[in-house]
């Protein structure tokens, strides 16, 4: 037996991808526990514990007149401050329930990766949380990114799939609304979920799901009533309603906080995202170009499981961009708004991928190729606070526009030499040190866009021959150039991001 014989033997047997995907997670928990120690306390998170912590032992109710500021919905507050109780109060219990969250997570995701793909894609999963060390530190710091994305996990894996007992159903069910009672931009989750049950296991189960959704839901309304209605007020347009007048902002007030964010900072807050969930949304983006027809899908679970998620990553995606883009209260909370939900994008690869029969590109080229184009470009913008030392680049562009160049006038060279600065300022009327500041920023943002041009050139130039060397076989039997491409852009762009 040759060496790629053993290779393979030992690359199939259940134990090693299992036992990698237990090396990432101790890799995660060893960063998680690190973060957990070393990063500074942000103000969301000493609210949580502390408005929490006065919730949970009375001292104050959520809504309380003159209490503190409910802004999110009372669990989100509960929660924490529960565990306070039991576990002391202060920002170590914090952190450390922080951490059991985030392994927790880790786990849901690998239950769900294997029962949509398989072993080794399970393990992949461990690994892309393992190694994105943004989402690790998001996690790490008891805000209510981890706590919600702990319970959404934990949400599919008691839903997703077929012949899912009911018991699990409705649990799920009563977990969605839970998650809804913590974090109000997890509202669709719960209506999309109820729809998907209806689909997926029938009249009866979903009407019981339907009725559980609606049950705790209501609890959870009727213990805090009335003043929760003013979270409801703050997202909808609901002034006009005279139920809702009395929990509406007066007509003339004015937001607190409203900054001047310019077009290059959306830009670049969106492309931060992508960056940082690399695998999730571009796969996801991906995933629907290579969406299979009904029919070529090997069970039809997959296919409704496919489009839930789907629909879910898609709501999601757009409902947060709407409250980080759209608006300018927190414009470069968009990263972070991510990790609420970022984890279905990784799902959703793994259905798609491992369910068709056949691989086929909707749009084909014109689509493809600027769409990874403007995507790699994107990506590099987003970097160039990372790798881009600003002296240095303060170097750079000061070396060119102190270049000595031939005099011109007239379209004609001239005798003796001039500094490129001075010829711009001369003929333009710029002043020099806007000059030397407006060159350095260009020069910052340019070369890694035009880096990130270049890799997407060579991976759509290149990436059907290198993406067959990669597996070890022919892959033009089994894809499309294009699917090659895409398969080599994915891998190699989550690896940079990361």
């Amino acid at each position: 037996m040759n060496a790629q014989s053993r290779l393979a033997r030992v690359w199939a047997t259940p134990w090693f991808a299992d036992g990698l995907a237990i090396a990432g997670g101790l890799v995660y928990t060893v960063q998680s526990w690190i973060y957990a120690h070393t990063q500074s306390s942000i103000l969301d998170e000493g609210a949580y514990l502390l408005k929490g912590y006065l919730f949970a032992i009375g001292k104050y109710t959520p809504f309380q007149d003159y209490g503190p500021w409910s802004n999110h919905m009372p669990f989100s507050f509960l929660i924490p401050g529960y565990v306070q109780t039991l576990f002391g109060p202060g920002i170590r219990t914090g952190r450390y329930f922080a951490i059991v969250l985030g392994v927790l997570t880790l786990l849901g995701l690998w239950f769900l990766a294997r029962r949509v793909g398989n072993r080794w894609w399970a393990t992949t999963a461990v690994w892309l949380i393992a190694l994105n060390v943004p989402l690790i530190k998001t996690y790490s710091v008891m805000a209510s990114q981890g706590l919600v994305a702990c319970m959404f996990v934990w949400v599919l894996v008691l839903t997703l799939g077929k012949q899912r007992p009911t018991w699990q159903l409705l649990l799920g069910t009563a977990l969605a609304a839970l998650m809804m009672l913590t974090r109000l931009n997890l509202t669709p989750v719960v209506p999309i979920l109820i729809l998907y049950l209806f689909w997926e296991n029938g009249k009866k189960v979903g009407t019981w799901s339907l009725l559980t959704g609606i049950l705790v839901v209501g609890l959870g309304h009727a213990l805090f009533w009335p003043g929760i209605l003013k979270l409801w007020v703050a997202w909808l347009p609901l002034e006009r309603i005279q139920l809702f007048e009395t929990w509406a902002k007066p007509g003339g007030s004015l937001p607190n906080w409203n900054p001047d964010v310019r077009l290059t900072d959306r830009i670049m807050s969106f492309f931060q995202g992508v960056r940082i969930q690399f695998f999730a949304i571009v796969g996801a983006i991906f995933a629907w170009i290579h969406w299979s027809r009904d029919a070529q899908w090997r069970a039809s679970w997959r296919f409704r499981a496919a489009v839930f998620l789907s629909v879910t990553f898609g709501v999601l995606f757009a409902f947060h961009l709407w409250a980080a883009l759209g608006k300018n209260y927190c414009v470069f909370c968009f990263p972070t708004y991510l990790s609420f939900f970022s984890f279905l994008g990784i799902l959703l690869v793994m259905l798609v991928y491992r369910s068709g029969e056949k691989y086929t590109e909707w749009g084909g080229k014109w689509l493809i190729y600027p769409l990874v184009l403007v995507l790699s470009m994107g990506v590099g913008y987003s970097a160039l606070r990372i790798w881009a030392s600003h002296r240095f680049i303060e170097r750079v562009s000061g070396g060119i526009l102190r270049l000595d160049v031939p005099r011109l006038s007239g379209f004609r060279i001239q005798p003796g030499k001039v500094e490129l600065w001075r010829i711009l300022s001369n003929k333009f009327g710029w002043v020099e040190a806007d000059i030397f500041e407006t060159a350095t920023e260009t020069l910052r943002a340019g070369v890694p866009i035009f880096l990130g041009l270049v890799i997407g050139i060579i991976v759509l130039r290149f990436g059907p021959t290198w993406w067959g060397k990669l597996v070890g076989r022919d892959t033009r039997k089994l894809y499309s150039p294009l699917a090659s491409a895409i398969s080599l852009f994915l891998v190699l762009g989550t690896l940079l991001s990361l």
